[in-house]
């Protein structure tokens, strides 16, 4: 037998529209896939076509979401969802998997591309792991001090990062930067479905994890408008950028060296650009690009344990609120 949802409420009407689009750009537009956009359009033009596909599958899945989290605006999102319909097991299953191994495996593996700029780039002292435990910790901190902060935060980082990413990709398509150009923009190749099948998972992996706006159904002014508006604003606002940055790329980077895995591939890129100055640039914007997604992630999870806590499936300790902020901690 379920246990009631009677909840402590968080911040109702705290955040907006911005925020909602935010949290989506935040979460998907991460350091990993500045690196994997690169070695995307490495492999092939092809790539494009493959956007545009893993585009148009990601607006379906916006709009499922949609449905479900105007249906059901709780902060808890897809466990409340799958609960609905399959029961306490797979809702808990499905955050468990979906939601709370990534901030364990994905997550710890994005906080370490800034350690390594700010030691490697920067050539600042310190071991990576104490970079981030600094960095994850700031954000955790920011987190306890409620929506509002991070909202503020979020949109700043958002706005930072999509406005560096189309000047990176302005100069590149153009010939703008200080570097020699190696190429023109998108060499030509002749098409192949193989390569198009190979390219389709790095092209999703562009743009997942549009649902981390589900936790804030309970603290947007109007979920049933912002959530779906949200979704759908945050995906256009990654295309645009995103698509000219890796356009940009394949002019100033030969396709060995933009397609190499063992490499920080945005950070040659910045570099054969712009040199030192286009390391500094990338280099900042990479670090705010990770602080946006671990922001998001350390705000959405929190909040979906909370929900859980209160159906009995999770322990209650995690449907606790800083009284002061009302932030689940």
């Amino acid at each position: 037998m379920e246990g009631s949802t009677a909840a402590p409420q968080l911040e109702r009407r705290a955040v907006g529209l911005p925020t909602a689009i935010s949290t989506v750009f935040g979460l998907i537009v991460a350091t990993t896939v500045l690196v994997s956009v690169g070695q995307g359009f490495a492999a092939s033009w092809i790539f494009l076509i493959a956007l545009g596909i893993a585009m148009v599958a990601m607006y379906m899945q916006a709009l499922s979401f949609s449905e479900l989290a105007t249906m059901i605006p709780k902060a808890g999102s897809m466990n409340e969802y799958v609960r609905a319909g399959l029961g306490a097991f797979a809702g808990s299953l499905t955050a468990l998997m979906g939601y709370i191994a990534i901030v364990v495996f994905p997550t710890a593996a994005e906080s370490l591309f800034p350690a390594i700029i700010l030691t490697e780039f920067f050539e600042i002292a310190g071991d990576p792991k104490l970079w981030v435990t600094i960095i994850v910790l700031g954000v955790a901190a920011l987190n306890v001090f409620g929506v509002r902060p991070f909202a503020a935060v979020e949109i700043a980082l958002t706005f930072v990062v999509a406005i560096a990413l189309l000047v990176f990709g302005i100069i590149g398509i153009f010939g703008l930067g200080s570097g020699d150009t190696v190429s023109g923009a998108l060499p030509s190749a002749d098409f192949e479905w193989g390569t198009l099948g190979a390219l389709l998972g790095l092209a999703v992996f562009t743009f997942v994890g549009l649902e981390y706006a589900c936790p804030l159904a309970e603290e947007l002014d109007n979920p049933r408008r912002e959530l779906p508006l949200g979704m759908f604003l945050g995906l256009a606002l990654i295309a645009v950028p995103v698509v000219l940055y890796g356009i940009g790329a394949t002019r100033y980077l030969p396709a060995d060296q933009l397609g190499d895995p063992t490499q920080l591939t945005h950070m040659n890129i910045a570099i054969a650009m712009l040199g030192d100055f286009g390391k500094w640039f990338m280099g900042i914007v990479s670090i705010a690009a990770t602080v946006a997604t671990l922001n998001a992630v350390l705000a959405g999870v929190p909040r979906l344990l909370y929900g859980m806590s209160y159906t009995q499936q999770a322990p209650r300790a995690f449907g606790y609120l800083l009284p002061s902020t009302r932030a689940p901690v």
